[in-house]
């Protein structure tokens, strides 16, 4: 099989498996957005989100909420599952910023 034959059917698979998500996605549309609201229901999570502008650091927003780095990551682990955030490239090192979306 020529490289050529398997790019286009691995373009084929793909497209279908984007197909399938959205279908589940638009089946389960209901429990998704429950899901995030319940998720934004702890009010560290719904400070943290209203404190991610894409200029603090991680440790900025924890002193802010009063809470440890690791559990500010945590809680901006799941704004980036639940597609509440973006994380954006620092100018400089290595660094991320956190943006609400």
């Amino acid at each position: 099989m020529a490289q050529e034959d398997i790019n286009e059917e691995l373009k084929i698979t793909l497209q279908e498996i984007n197909k399938g998500i959205k279908l589940l996605v638009l089946a389960n549309r209901r429990n998704i957005e429950k899901e995030r609201n319940d998720f934004l229901d702890t009010g560290v999570n719904r400070k943290v989100l209203n404190l991610c502008n894409g200029k603090r650091q991680i440790k900025e927003i924890a002193k802010k909420v009063g809470k440890t780095s690791r559990t500010i990551q945590y809680v901006v682990d799941g704004l980036l599952a639940y597609s509440f955030v973006t994380l954006i490239k620092a100018s400089y090192g290595k660094a991320k910023f956190p943006k609400k979306l």
